[in-house]
């Protein structure tokens, strides 16, 4: 438990666990039995980001220090590009692409099967200056809006606001 970061919950109950660290658990079982080879499907399902972000940093972190091979299935891809070295892409069951992250990232089959395509870019703003009177509310602005995604902007609004918040940083 003390290996694996959960030595102070080492006295309660596994469901009683927050869920990242019921992931952690079922990752130290494993680990216990002194594997030279782990398999681990899809660890980061159901993970809130705060738990994913801190699981990547945990299996980087086994993988060295017990010298592991890991092979992990997983369709977050910031998972996948974020701790893999290598990485096999199938698509139905086809290979479509094979290599490094940074390989994987750029090749269009893989964009197009899981990463999307900037053919589903719904706004690209770029370089956008707005002007209320005399006041430059918006200073070269440049923004892409993917389909499905909100994205907001915040800020003073209006000649009115801005004399309450202050010359804009840039």
């Amino acid at each position: 438990m003390k290996v694996v970061g959960l030595e102070e919950l080492a006295g309660e109950k596994a469901n009683s666990l927050p869920y990242g660290a019921q992931r952690r658990l079922e990752i130290a079982r494993a680990l216990a039995t002194r594997p030279s080879f782990l398999l681990l499907d899809e660890p980061a399902a159901g993970m809130n980001p705060n738990e994913t972000v801190e699981l990547m940093g945990f299996i980087r972190e086994i993988r060295t220090s017990f010298d592991l091979t890991i092979l992990l299935i997983e369709h977050d891809m910031k998972v996948v590009m974020g701790i893999c070295e290598h990485i096999w892409v199938l698509d139905y069951g086809e290979t479509i692409a094979e290599g490094p992250p940074e390989l994987i990232k750029s090749d269009p089959k893989v964009i197009k099967a899981y990463l999307g395509e900037e053919r589903f870019r719904m706004l690209k703003i770029q370089d956008l200056h707005v002007y209320y009177g005399g006041i430059h509310a918006l200073k070269g602005i440049s923004i892409e809006v993917p389909k499905g995604k909100v994205v907001t902007l915040i800020g003073c609004n209006g000649p009115a606001r801005a004399a309450r918040c202050g010359p804009s940083p840039g």
